[in-house]
């Protein structure tokens, strides 16, 4: 298996998976922290599992070990520094097709 290499994911973040929703909203697992992740501000736009179109204003790229998460988990994106924010998984791809390294991509709100 090939992976994104170190070079490609400098970035730390947050990660807290939604585990389901109950009576008051989604419930989430506890924070895990995620290294060697990429984190790229860009917008674009996206459907989201309603199919409804939406901005997606960040992606993020993780290594197989790190992955999957799930739509609707929170992901603290630069956790401590002065720019960091809250975003919300809007949609989850999985890449897998040999040569090319295997990871997780996320659009994040």
């Amino acid at each position: 298996m090939v992976s994104l290499p170190r070079v490609l994911t400098p970035h730390t973040v947050t990660v807290e998976d939604k585990t389901g929703d109950g009576a008051y909203g989604p419930v989430f697992a506890a924070a895990r922290t995620v290294r060697r992740c990429r984190v790229e501000d860009k917008r674009s736009l996206v459907r989201d599992s309603d199919g409804q179109e939406v901005v997606s204003m960040a992606r993020l790229f993780l290594r197989p070990e790190s992955g999957p998460v799930p739509v609707g988990s929170k992901v603290t994106l630069r956790p401590g520094a002065p720019d960091e924010r809250i975003a919300v998984v809007i949609t989850a791809a999985h890449h897998h097709t040999p040569p090319a390294p295997e990871h997780y991509e996320l659009a994040l709100t």
